[in-house]
């Protein structure tokens, strides 16, 4: 949904999250794979997967590169 905001569904609920982080936007490449990465590692570790998937979107755009090297997988 980009800018929409996302969803996220389990059994149980339906979550919806729409928070807007103002930056200059470098490059759009690689931001939906970073979002849906961040979500998934947080919904395995416990974590809020919608705000973690748009932090990491979020990084992803500030960056001329596909992926932020700022993002490390430890």
């Amino acid at each position: 949904m980009g800018k929409s905001g996302a969803y996220h569904f389990t059994s149980t609920q339906t979550d919806f999250y729409h928070k807007i982080l103002e930056s200059k936007i470098h490059n759009d490449t690689g931001a939906g794979d970073a979002f849906f990465a961040g979500a998934i590692f947080a919904e395995i570790n416990g974590i809020n997967p919608l705000k973690a998937g748009t932090l990491l979107a979020h990084m992803t755009l500030q960056t001329k590169d596909t992926v932020n090297n700022k993002i490390k997988s430890s």
